[in-house]
């Protein structure tokens, strides 16, 4: 009976006929085995024993302490079996892991094991998202993130660009960013030096340091970010060295970060960005930032005048990833990049190419990479002295920065 009023249900949804595939999900017999069901009404110590494991649960919830509270949540229905909108807690957990499948086959269970009780809005959604999604974790959001690019130019020497940066969740919804590049240029050549110091095998300098905040809805299925970044502007250091790698370094990045190393301005940017997967391991990223350049003395390179200058670049791509174990996937990406600045001379504006492969898990991110100049000033990639890096980039997250989500379901109400 509980079966057929089950079924019943999900075609008064308009969503089966039938009574539900999904039952036999691996995902969902997998789970039936980890909650096991009872026949009968367990006693009253159990069920007090119960409220405080979820009690536990819920601080190690609103910590972000999401394993932790999965498994208080499994203890609590092994005494309270009855419970089964614990379910949907141990479902939330999974949802903030960026867990979708497991998710999904915890509000599943959840149908089956509360029958003629099951909420009504979750046997639609159980019957909508099946099949579930495949596994993407979320991105590290309290993390610290080290990019290193080598450019070796065929000709000028090799240039490395070191980006570190530290991203925090403030808020649910608000993520703060700092970044600090630094590069590195190996036997660059003669340079002009007024200190008579015109070759030198290496030359180092800093870039301009930003400070960044994001708006990052949740209510959003997939990852986006809004926001702005405001740049130190450190590269208007009066020093060869420094003045060389604040050019060499923006070079260095395809032109995509401009900002990082404008000579003596103040670099003020708006930006908004979108990674939204649209069918299985498939996921659709695009980006779009302009970038203001407020003078503050005669800088250097592209910057070596007076003049207010504006960039504007985009950027738009497609990425692959597949769960190789619980809780990690690995992947690969590309995209192509375009910036224009219209204040620049000669040629004002620049494409770039960009491929990857990538493992990321909860715990850490690694991803190798490329970029290519597609045209002038920077491309052909393989031309002598032209655009063709090579990226690392590692990411770990920060203790204690964990995010601060909304309170999880009562044990009582299930709100």
């Amino acid at each position: 009976m509980v079966r057929t009023s089950l079924c019943w249900s999900l075609v008064l949804a308009a969503l089966t006929g039938a009574c539900p595939a999904w039952g036999a999900d691996p995902l969902v017999v997998s789970l039936r085995d980890t909650y096991p069901s009872c026949s009968t009404s367990p006693p009253a110590e159990d069920v007090e024993a119960a409220k405080g494991l979820h009690e536990a649960a819920r601080r190690h919830f609103e910590l972000g302490e999401y394993e932790a509270a999965r498994r208080r949540w499994k203890e609590a229905y092994a005494l309270d079996c009855s419970a089964h909108r614990l379910l949907l807690n141990v479902a939330n957990c999974r949802q903030r892991e960026g867990n979708e499948r497991a998710a999904w086959a915890a509000r599943a269970l959840y149908v089956e094991r509360a029958g003629d009780e099951a909420d009504p809005t979750i046997v639609t959604r159980v019957a909508r998202e099946h099949p579930p999604k495949a596994y993407r974790p979320r991105p590290l959001t309290s993390a610290a993130n080290l990019d290193v690019v080598l450019w070796p130019t065929r000709g000028a020497g090799n240039v490395f660009v070191f980006e570190a940066s530290a991203k925090a969740a403030l808020t649910r919804d608000l993520l703060v960013e700092l970044e600090l590049p630094w590069a590195l240029w190996i036997d660059p050549g003669a340079l002009a030096d007024p200190r008579g110091n015109d070759v030198d095998d290496a030359r180092a300098g800093v870039g301009n340091p930003h400070l960044s905040a994001f708006y990052t809805p949740r209510w959003f299925s997939g990852g986006i970010a809004v926001g702005g970044r405001l740049g130190a502007p450190l590269a208007t250091i009066d020093d060869v060295d420094a003045q060389a790698t604040a050019g060499i370094g923006g070079d260095a990045r395809g032109w995509t970060d401009l900002r990082q190393w404008a000579a003596a301005r103040l670099p003020l940017s708006a930006t908004a960005a979108l990674d939204q997967r649209v069918a299985g391991p498939l996921s659709v990223q695009a980006d779009l930032t302009s970038t203001a350049f407020i003078p503050l003395g005669r800088g250097a390179y592209r910057f070596d005048d007076r003049s207010f200058d504006v960039a504007i670049g985009g950027g738009a791509g497609i990425a692959l990833d597949f769960e190789v174990h619980k809780g990690a996937t690995v992947g690969g990406d590309a995209g192509v990049s375009i910036v224009y600045a219209p204040t620049f001379e000669g040629d004002d504006a620049q494409a770039t190419l960009r491929f990857g492969v990538a493992y990321r898990s909860e715990e850490i991110l690694v991803r190798a990479g490329t970029r290519w100049g597609l045209d002038g000033p920077l491309g052909w990639a393989f031309d002598d002295g032209r655009l063709a890096t090579f990226t690392l980039s590692l990411g770990v997250p920060l203790p204690g920065l964990a995010d601060r989500p909304g309170p999880a379901t009562s044990l009582a109400s299930g709100d």
